[in-house]
């Protein structure tokens, strides 16, 4: 019995063995740095180099400052920020070079878009302005003090759209009074970099500046009241696209008129009528009489004038001398 016991716990400790052994090559290990220690002789040159084990990094000894440098064998590596960007027409963005490796100071950079070196830039950093529509590509390199230049980084992709134009607006009703309303639309935006917000203004008739109205919709209603203001009312949309691009439509105009109270003739008071027609009078003019002359009047006063004009022409004509000859 005891024999069998001794057996089971045997094998228990060769599992719980074989399980801790496991365990310790399954759990991951420490990256341990890679340490060379080196003799180098000082002298009055360099006189001593020593590389690591993995080839990366070289130490030489400087004699004339009795001090060791420590170089690394390969390129510089460079990568830029950031990895993906989105503009308009007419927008810039700027892009940062980030490098690692090589030795001692980074001298210069390269920017490339779509593979051809960009004329003057040179720095850490490069501002892009693209002047039409497309996906471009944007690299760097990077220079060491060994000269010694790095392949282009990992290509940063960039999608310009078109620049954004501003909407036309306009009212339903140009003119109207107070307790009328006006609806104002906006034509469809299509330009730059959707989705689109929307901010409305207004101005009314005695001020030059303007004032935040309505939500995020292209619509906007200009509801009156009897206490808005008489005039023409201004009202501007701005939209602004999902890169920041703003643009401001041309102002549209509604006019309040006054409104005058209609004017009515007065309402004659109705009469009873009568119960008889009167019947009209007409008063007619008396005819003039003629009075009549007796006719042994007339005869007689008719001779006396005919008798007086002779006279009167005989004394009007001259009288002239006649010679008769027989």
């Amino acid at each position: 019995m005891k024999h069998g016991t001794s057996s089971v716990l045997k094998v228990g400790c060769i599992l719980l063995l074989i399980f801790l052994f496991g365990a310790l090559v399954l759990l991951p290990q420490p990256v341990r740095a890679q340490t060379v220690t080196a003799t180098v002789d000082v002298g009055n040159s360099p006189t001593g180099v020593t590389v690591t084990p993995n080839g990366e990094y070289a130490y030489i000894a400087n004699g004339d400052s009795e001090s060791v440098s420590l170089i690394s064998t390969g390129a510089p590596v460079v990568s830029v920020s950031p990895f993906f960007w989105t503009m308009d027409v007419g927008q810039s963005t700027t892009f940062t070079a980030a490098a690692s490796g090589g030795s001692g100071n980074y001298i210069g950079y390269q920017w490339y878009v779509n593979g051809v070196a960009q004329s003057g830039a040179t720095a850490l950093t490069f501002s892009y302005s693209p002047a039409s529509t497309d996906s471009y590509s944007v690299t760097a390199t990077v220079t060491d003090s060994l000269d010694l230049t790095s392949a282009q980084s990992t290509a940063a992709t960039v999608t310009v759209n078109s620049a954004l134009v501003a909407p036309i607006i306009w009212p339903s009703l140009g003119e109207l009074e107070r307790g009328q309303t006006s609806n104002l639309s906006s034509s469809s935006v299509t330009t730059g970099t959707s989705p689109y917000t929307y901010q409305w203004f207004e101005s009314a008739p005695t001020t030059e500046s303007y004032v935040t109205v309505g939500s995020n919709s292209d619509i906007f209603s200009f509801i009156t009241s009897s206490s808005t203001a008489f005039g023409s009312w201004r009202f501007i949309l701005q939209v602004t696209d999902n890169v920041g691009a703003a643009v401001n439509s041309s102002a549209a105009f509604v006019i309040i008129n006054p409104t005058f109270p209609p004017t009515t003739a007065p309402t004659p008071t109705p009469t009873s009528s009568p119960s008889t027609v009167p019947t009209a009078t007409q008063t007619v003019a008396p005819t003039p009489t003629i009075t009549e002359f007796p006719t042994w009047i007339i005869l007689p006063l008719s001779a006396v004038v005919m008798l007086l004009s002779a006279v009167f022409i005989r004394r009007r004509i001259p009288k002239k001398n006649f010679t008769f000859f027989v």
